[in-house]
């Protein structure tokens, strides 16, 4: 915290130790701003700020000023309050459009805000790919929430100010920095489908056509897809028009799909489809959640004989994230407060819609893998497998997989409430694996069945205990979330992000150099549809274990180096740090870091492992002052 608010007032916005942690956000963003700047390949444009040579970063009233004298269009009299940021590999003003640039192609990324994803993507396609340029879009989602998170900020601020009259001034001057709204980093896209007029004002804004729309985050993926189609059919009008002299210009995409983002909706069309899925059921009350449990899937009292495992069900939302608000319910007694949580809480990706119902599907136990594949107009080929290892921190005894010293299987289920803690992501050789073969096909007619043609996508599979079937969790139509790209690279030699630029630059480089088409656009085409493993690789996702406030951080840095001979990176996040007070481990939203390994023998990266997972037992000392008054604030 002290380092990113430091950070922020090197760049001129100016903090205190007062100010909120609610702030880290924007924070962040500023200093991805920083980074992006700071590489040869980018430049960031604000609105009214495209100068490349620039020292500060505009701040928001600056900005502001800037919009204010944006000129009115003479056709419709309009005041165009959206902007494009957009990505040069050259420097470019906004709106300049020449002949020669108008033939060329680019792409936009939606929500781009990790370095390790659309920041790689970014960087590759402007360098490798040779694209005129990359247009960064914000999600309505992500602008609201940023903009809800600044109002609040401002009103703490208020809360905190004696003197009446500067109160009263800033909350104006505030007010209008509100006004100026984070909306203008996004693309205008109507509810009403049939009303492209804006977004047309704002395309006209970009000098080159778009070959494709890319999406980061998950809040995203509804919105990318409609501005998609929406921008498709505008190009095509164009194309009739001859605006791009002659050349094809089609963008590549899969459509809308509402079902790619709901999980009910997603199984059923599998189903349909022809695909074995999972027992499910729509549950819109706790009373209905538990009769429906009894009854369909055979989830019994705890003061009944308890069968095993195939009784337990998972109770979630249609529409979510990182296990978030999913639970494990082995008995009709772990139903109420699981769907309690869901029922009536916000939908992801939206600030108005709530959940009406619960998810209820059956518990499959078995081995959980993750498949990223990467389409290009219906060829799928699997860029990696992973095999996932969780574990529970809310028992001492936990249910990991893979790691010895957190093997030891409770046979007391009731105590293991919440198995959702990721300790690792493996990087699977699919030629040892024997559910390999079967899990690529099945997710491969998943993948058909929802009707997804382009772009990366990130499944989440169970194979059954007895080996006999695989199910589908989940489909993701964007990257996985962790940094995965330096394991796939040493691992395997690419990864799904390069595969992805490939399938959609292919095509629009085919008028370059024989050199530059044999290192990037023939990408998608020369690997192998199955991955061959080189070396082997692991995500080891950092769990903590301990409540209260840090004493000590132990084991990482120095000691994993020396000690760890597949040791090649590792980060601890931002509020893990020596004072800081901790929760338990819930989730990958909840994780406290991370650590790579890599080497040529798989025996000595397991033996890496299983020591991480002895650290992470005591890798933060705690107050146990501090541990004790959490429990009775939660108690209460």
């Amino acid at each position: 915290e002290n380092d990113l608010r430091e950070r922020c007032n090197m760049i001129g916005y100016h903090t205190t130790s007062g100010v909120p942690l609610a702030l880290l956000f924007t924070i962040l963003c500023c200093e991805l701003i920083l980074i992006m700047k700071s590489s040869h390949a980018f430049t960031f444009l604000v609105p009214g700020f495209p100068s490349r040579t620039a020292t500060t970063i505009p701040n928001l009233t600056q900005m502001k000023q800037q919009l204010q004298k944006q000129e009115t269009q003479p056709e419709t009299g309009k005041v165009l309050l959206y902007k494009p940021s957009i990505v040069f590999k050259e420097e470019k003003p906004l709106g300049s459009v020449d002949t020669a640039e108008s033939t060329r192609e680019g792409i936009i990324v939606v929500d781009a805000f990790s370095p390790n994803h659309s920041g790689y993507m970014i960087d590759q396609a402007l360098s490798n790919y040779n694209v005129a340029g990359v247009v960064r879009v914000m999600s309505p989602y992500i602008a609201t929430g940023m903009n809800k998170q600044q109002q609040q900020r401002q009103k703490q601020q208020q809360q905190g100010r004696k003197d009446e009259e500067n109160q009263a001034a800033t909350a104006s001057e505030q007010e209008e920095d509100c006004d100026e709204n984070l909306m203008v980093y996004t693309a205008p896209l109507s509810e009403d489908d049939d009303s492209l007029e804006e977004l047309r004002l704002w395309l006209d804004q970009i000098p080159f056509s778009i070959e494709a729309v890319i999406c980061e985050s998950d809040s995203g993926l509804d919105y990318a897809e409609r501005l998609a189609i929406g921008i498709d059919q505008i190009q095509e009008e164009r194309k009739l028009k001859q605006l791009f002299q002659g050349q094809e210009v089609k963008l590549k995409h899969n459509g809308y799909l509402e079902a790619r983002r709901d999980k009910y909706a997603m199984n059923e069309i599998c189903r349909a489809y022809g695909i074995e899925t999972v027992q499910q059921a729509l549950c819109g009350s706790v009373t209905d959640a538990i009769e429906k449990a009894r009854a369909d899937f055979g989830c019994t009292s705890i003061h009944e004989n308890i069968p095993d495992h195939s009784t337990s069900v998972i109770l979630k939302p249609r529409r979510g994230v990182a296990s978030d608000r999913v639970a494990l319910c082995r008995t009709l007694e772990d139903i109420p407060e699981a769907a309690e949580q869901i029922l009536h809480s916000y939908v992801f990706g939206s600030h108005h819609n709530r959940h009406e119902n619960v998810l209820m599907q059956e518990y499959v136990d078995g081995e959980e893998y993750a498949v990223d594949m990467v389409s290009k107009d219906g060829v799928h080929k699997v860029a990696a497998l992973w095999l996932y290892d969780k574990t529970s921190t809310t028992t001492t005894t936990t249910r990991s997989t893979s790691c010895e010293d957190l093997s030891d299987r409770n046979t007391n289920h009731q105590e293991d409430d919440h198995p959702f803690t990721y300790l690792s992501g493996r990087i699977v050789d699919p030629s040892m694996d024997e559910d390999a073969g079967r899990i690529f096909e099945y997710v491969e007619s998943c993948l058909d069945a929802l009707e997804i043609r382009w772009g990366m996508t990130h499944s989440e599979v169970k194979t059954s205990s007895d080996g006999n079937k695989v199910r589908l969790m989940e489909i993701n139509v964007r990257q996985q979330n962790d940094n995965f790209g330096p394991i796939c690279n040493a691992c395997i030699g690419y990864n799904a992000m390069d595969m992805c630029l490939s399938a959609y630059l292919e095509q629009s480089n085919d008028h370059k150099d024989a050199e530059r088409e044999e290192l990037s656009s023939s990408l998608f085409d020369r690997v192998p549809k199955i991955p061959v493993l080189h070396r082997h690789g692991m995500i080891v996702n950092l769990a903590c274990f301990v409540e209260g406030r840090i004493l000590q951080v132990q084991h990482l840095g120095d000691e994993m180096e020396e000690q760890l001979e597949s040791y090649v990176a590792s980060e601890l996040f931002p509020g893990f740090e020596v004072g800081s007070i901790v929760r338990k481990t819930r989730d990958i939203r909840s994780d406290c870091g991370w650590v790579h390994l890599i080497h040529e023998d798989e025996d000595i990266l397991q033996k890496d492992y299983e020591q991480i997972c002895k650290w992470m037992k005591t890798m933060f000392v705690v107050s146990q002052q501090e541990t004790e008054k959490g429990k009775e604030i939660r108690a209460h």
